[in-house]
């Protein structure tokens, strides 16, 4: 739970050996996701109230993430500043079966054309 604009969860990675899936909720923060071999490489995504993200088992394998303070956009009450943000964590045991998860090049593609349509 995030009580104010300023708290913050630093870099770090997960020691669950598990998927992670996030159900945010409250104000907007930046979630940071940057590479281990090039720390220069980082991309934000900005979950919404009520969105839900996932990270992969092997993702702490070559990325650490963290969640940032609320910028000054994030603030604004209109951005849902002025409440306190709040991340459900759900880790999830893959089914033995399960193979992998892999994004493939349809993937990055659609979500290019999703993304561009938006």
């Amino acid at each position: 739970r995030f009580f104010d604009p300023e708290h913050q969860i630093p870099w770090h990675k997960d020691t669950f050996a598990a998927q992670i899936l996030v159900l945010s909720l409250g104000s907007e923060r930046d979630v940071e996701f940057r590479e281990n071999k090039d720390k220069d490489n980082v991309v934000a995504v900005k979950p919404k109230a009520g969105d839900i993200y996932f990270m992969p088992l092997k993702l702490n394998n070559t990325h650490q993430h963290r969640v940032c303070a609320a910028n000054d956009e994030q603030q604004n009450t209109a951005n849902g500043g002025g409440r306190p943000r709040i991340s459900f964590v759900f880790f999830i045991d893959p089914p033995k079966y399960a193979k992998e998860y892999k994004i493939t090049r349809m993937d990055k593609f659609w979500g290019v054309v999703e993304t561009a349509l938006t």
